[in-house]
């Protein structure tokens, strides 16, 4: 069996598409199942990152025009996962492929007629799909690794002695560095671990000039787990790390740093009570008292933490990859 992946990602969009096609291909590899990508968008890191787990890459200067000059399925499924391709695109991969999963974020379609449509968000459980794609919809279905599988219940340390700082593969502003450097300016007894993505273009610089015995940097790294259950509280961009951490239990102070990512934050929030701050378009600068409020609350407010660690906790067991390639060789 042969399946052919189309995602993109760069430093400038950010590649939480690449990541979590890329947790489906291994999860489908470890079945024995041969997987390659097509990419047309993605920068020279992404590539790298494709082909260092295994992966064979094909690059194409415009995916339509390549779906279109082919005719014949060569493969046994697509699995699709770029908000920026319409219906009509969409469709355009069965002249690969004959089955197709269409991994969903926007619901913006009218119909969504390939063969499985994934929307892992909260807020897709509330969606009226039409089509006759089978559904696999909600967190259910969040698309994790395996470090991510039944974790164990951590109940929170009474006291905030380390903060993950985790703001997605590209960060293009470098708000990173705008809410370290708040946090090394007022609060002088934390440990902070920051992640640094995969196209995170400010590696050299963060790491030339903050070093701190209270900073420690974590490039491309592969214990994300780890990471996450040794800090007490969690600084993240709003998209599916969300996931990764409510699997942990770990509370956390979402980051809204793109347009896409505040309907699934603002969902989570109501599911769990996380905080959140909306940055999309703007500078920290603007946002520091209400950073310095919520911060506040969150290591101050032992009961809030742990009220919104068991709630996070209770929302994802990690298991969601295993049922999506359960569904996918069902199909196949």
């Amino acid at each position: 069996m042969k399946v052919i992946i189309y995602a993109n990602g760069s430093s400038a969009i950010g590649i939480g598409h690449i990541m979590r096609a890329l947790t489906l291909a291994k999860e489908l590899k470890k079945r024995e199942i041969y997987v390659e990508y097509i990419i047309d968008n993605s920068d020279n890191s992404i590539i790298k990152l494709l082909q260092n787990n295994g992966f064979h890459t094909i690059i194409v200067e415009n995916i339509l025009d390549y779906l279109s000059s082919h005719q014949k399925p060569k493969y046994d499924l697509a699995i699709v996962d770029d908000y920026s391709i319409n219906e009509h695109g969409i469709n355009k991969f069965y002249n690969i492929a004959k089955k197709i999963v269409y991994i969903d974020d926007l619901a913006k379609f009218s119909e969504y007629n390939m063969d499985i449509l994934v929307n892992s968000s909260i807020e897709a459980l509330s969606i009226d799909y039409k089509g006759c794609a089978k559904k696999l919809l909600g967190p259910k279905y969040a698309i994790l690794r395996d470090e991510f599988r039944n974790k164990k219940y951590k109940v929170p340390k009474p006291n905030v002695e380390k903060v993950m700082i985790t703001l997605g593969g590209g960060d293009e502003y470098n708000i990173t560095k705008d809410i370290l450097d708040f946090l090394l300016d007022n609060y002088y007894d934390i440990e902070y671990n920051v992640i640094l993505g995969n196209s995170y273009r400010y590696k050299d610089f963060m790491i030339e000039n903050y070093e701190d015995e209270r900073v420690k940097f974590y490039i491309n790294t592969n214990n994300m787990a780890e990471i996450m259950l040794n800090s007490d509280l969690a600084i993240s961009a709003g998209g599916n790390t969300l996931y990764e951490l409510c699997a942990c239990g770990i509370p956390t102070i979402a980051i809204i740093i793109a347009d896409n990512q505040r309907k699934f934050v603002q969902v989570i929030h109501r599911k769990t009570g996380i905080d959140y701050i909306d940055l999309e378009g703007k500078n920290f600068k603007f946002k520091k008292e209400n950073f310095l409020d919520i911060f506040e609350r969150n290591i101050k407010n032992y009961k809030y933490r742990e009220k919104i660690s068991k709630q996070m906790f209770n929302l994802v067991d990690g298991n969601g990859s295993r049922r999506i390639v359960d569904e996918i060789m069902a199909l196949i």
